[in-house]
């Protein structure tokens, strides 16, 4: 999901415009809501060949990468420092926007949509507190928590606070990537990210 404080279409080619060259930035942290994300979404939906193609042509834009997380880079798009922040959490602007941040988010198609995961770690100093918590988070409780803090509830009896956040229900395309895949594709699409955009 990208995130932009200028109006832009849901294509990916649109992003090969000239009037977006040197105006676009991404964190450069080696995650799924990073630049390496972005190479990964491009790849799945494009083919490797014509995904590789593509992304040589993005390279000319002048991307500015930062070292920090994608919530970081798009406080910088609030802020005026760049238009558009590239594969950014949507829910993050949803909550800027909520305080009064010149900030909006288009679903490209298709968007990259994460698994997250929650579990007790073996060594935990307090397994049973820390079950307890994994219980409460998944609790028709509190997924109204999450959904009332503008996070995306993964009950599907708890609707998102802001319908649009959910695919099904703004109606735009993701493609659902599980941690597994994650962990094997990721350093792959971060080498590409370096030899790319580095």
């Amino acid at each position: 999901v990208q995130t932009c404080a200028l109006p832009i279409s849901r294509n990916y080619e649109d992003l090969l415009d000239i009037r977006w060259k040197g105006k676009m930035s991404w964190s450069a942290l080696t995650s799924s809501s990073s630049a390496p994300g972005f190479v990964g979404i491009v790849l799945m939906h494009m083919g490797e060949a014509k995904g590789m193609d593509y992304l040589r042509k993005l390279a000319a834009q002048n991307i500015t990468p930062v070292n920090f997380s994608a919530r970081q880079a798009l406080d910088q798009v609030i802020a005026g420092e760049h238009a558009i922040v590239l594969q950014a959490f949507h829910h993050q602007a949803v909550i800027s926007a909520g305080q009064g941040a010149p900030i909006d988010w288009i679903p490209f198609e298709p968007a990259m949509a994460v698994l997250s995961t929650i579990a007790v770690t073996s060594n935990a100093p307090k397994p049973a507190a820390a079950r307890l918590f994994v219980d409460f988070l998944m609790s028709d409780e509190g997924q109204k928590l999450l959904r009332d803090s503008d996070y995306i509830p993964v009950d599907p009896a708890v609707p998102a606070r802001d319908p649009a956040l959910k695919p099904e229900t703004r109606g735009f395309k993701a493609i659902y990537v599980t941690p597994e895949k994650l962990v094997d594709e990721l350093p792959k699409w971060a080498a590409i990210f370096k030899e790319l955009f580095r």
